[in-house]
């Protein structure tokens, strides 16, 4: 807790002690003049404006928030008297008597300047939340807001980028969840909410859940949801999330959870992962929508670091097109065996297939090994590109669905007789026409790979050990007795 928040709450204290009430007078001097104040909040220059007023009569409360400053007692006692105008306001307030909005854009500005570390609202009375006159009003606003993405330099932007902003245009329009997952990378630079939005969020969500759910239920552009779920902390915003029908707002919160520019944690805590779970699974019995979010979350794994438990969890009670989806949106790529440099991606996998395995009943792990099983050996390491050379022993990112398959849905006799069979293929490979050293390495390294899984797999049963490693190949020939082809090949 930084000192302005220890200060806040000695602020909160007094002000609900009897004593006078302050307004912030130069602020609302400002405000008589401006005919639209809510736009005026929206656009960073007349926020400005308005924000400097508001520290003629209250500049020490901005400053309280650096740590090297303290504030002096008669500041201390001017703050509580303007929380205490506050508190009279946000009680008081109705539509007949402030029908521009001056008072209300004021008591934002007063909220703003105060909200340290996200405390305010907690801290004030409970009653004070019981205006349904203002609860109505910002449900009304939040549901009226509209933005769309916007290039850097307007019309003298680069084609490209005014390119890509018609295509998240039209994608936003459509529902497109890949495209406009795309997009954001791209575009979330200015996806930093405005103070009114940031204040009327927090409020609503203060005075219930339920009124922010109904104020979001029929937003549908994905900035404007992405402003709204990014003010809430991560379990907040996937409870507003699972509580909310509308896709934008799913969408949104999942985006901001994978976000790297809003600073969120990499790891959730397991209450987030336990809603995350849920968000998930309310998502996956709409079997288009699912599989686009398969497409846009968890196609590079990497993209999805802070999804993956959650995501095995979810998979353990989806229904069975969501495993197929799951696995068909996994983007595969040969990736070299190298214990120094592994592959974060392969890592992240084996975190989701083990929290989905100790969740599943046998049925649904035989169901998803089953099935990576066969994507991967129908994509052969990339057989069907002519132009991919294997130079050595590959993984593959499935390899820990791979290994369980070869674990728990075949019997040793037949993990032997699939080893035996690579190792015929060995055996025969220079028997065969091949274009170029390269063409036959390739093929050797090929077949080396897809060994890979299954001495795994024997070694686990018999050792009992995790299904997944990053340190140890496995060779189907002793290479101290097998020279020639360990020269050849250059196995080791």
């Amino acid at each position: 807790m930084s000192p302005g928040t220890g200060h806040l709450r000695d602020a909160v204290q007094q002000a609900q002690k009897s004593g006078d009430a302050i307004p912030p007078t130069a602020l609302i001097d400002t405000l008589a003049s401006i005919e639209n104040p809510i736009a005026a909040l929206l656009r960073p220059d007349q926020a400005n404006t308005l924000f400097e007023a508001f520290n003629r009569d209250f500049g020490f409360v901005s400053s309280s928030r650096n740590r090297a400053n303290s504030i002096q007692p008669p500041d201390l006692s001017k703050w509580a008297s303007l929380l205490r105008w506050l508190i009279l306001e946000l009680k008081e307030w109705c539509r007949a008597d402030d029908p521009v909005d001056r008072k209300l854009v004021a008591i934002f500005v007063v909220t703003q300047a105060s909200d340290f570390e996200d405390e305010l609202w907690s801290l004030l009375p409970p009653e004070t939340g019981d205006n349904p006159e203002l609860i109505q009003r910002l449900k009304g606003l939040l549901a009226s807001f509209s933005a769309a993405i916007g290039t850097r330099g307007g019309a003298d932007a680069p084609i490209w980028e005014r390119e890509a902003a018609d295509r998240f245009a039209a994608a936003d329009a459509a529902g497109d969840w890949v495209t406009i997952r795309q997009g954001l990378r791209l575009f979330e630079h200015q996806l930093l909410p405005s103070a009114l939005i940031v204040q009327a969020v927090r409020c609503l969500h203060w005075c219930g859940m339920h009124h922010l759910v109904e104020a979001v239920a029929n937003l549908h552009q994905t900035v404007v949801t992405m402003h709204i779920v990014g003010v809430l902390p991560v379990k907040q915003r996937l409870r507003l999330a699972s509580a909310s029908d509308n896709p934008y707002v799913q969408f949104s919160c999942v985006c901001h959870i994978l976000s790297s520019i809003h600073g969120v944690r990499k790891q959730l805590l397991p209450d987030e992962q336990t809603l995350l779970t849920t968000l998930l699974l309310k998502v996956a019995v709409d079997e288009p929508r699912w599989n686009a979010w398969m497409q846009a979350f968890n196609s590079h794994p990497v993209q999805g670091a802070a999804l993956q438990s959650a995501l095995g969890q979810a998979l353990a009670d989806a229904p069975d097109s969501a495993v197929n989806a799951y696995v068909n949106a996994i983007s595969l790529g040969a990736q070299a065996a190298n214990v120094a440099n592994p592959d974060p991606g392969r890592q992240l996998i084996a975190e989701c297939l083990r929290a989905f395995g100790a969740r599943a009943a046998p049925s649904r792990r035989a169901l998803l090994w089953g099935r990576a099983h066969e994507r991967w050996l129908t994509w052969a390491f990339d057989k069907a590109n002519a132009n991919g050379h294997l130079s050595g022993i590959h993984w593959s990112i499935l390899d820990y669905a791979v290994v369980a398959f070869a674990a728990e849905c075949m019997n040793e006799p037949e993990r032997v007789q699939m080893m035996d069979k690579i190792r015929d293929e060995l055996r025969v490979l220079d028997d065969r026409w091949h274009n170029s050293i390269a063409e036959i390495v390739t093929e050797w390294n090929r077949l080396l790979s897809q060994f890979q899984p299954y001495a795994r797999a024997s070694r686990t049963a018999a050792s009992n050990e995790d299904w997944f490693t990053q340190i140890e190949t496995y060779l189907p020939f002793d290479p101290s007795n097998s020279q020639y082809l360990t020269l050849k090949y250059r196995a080791v």
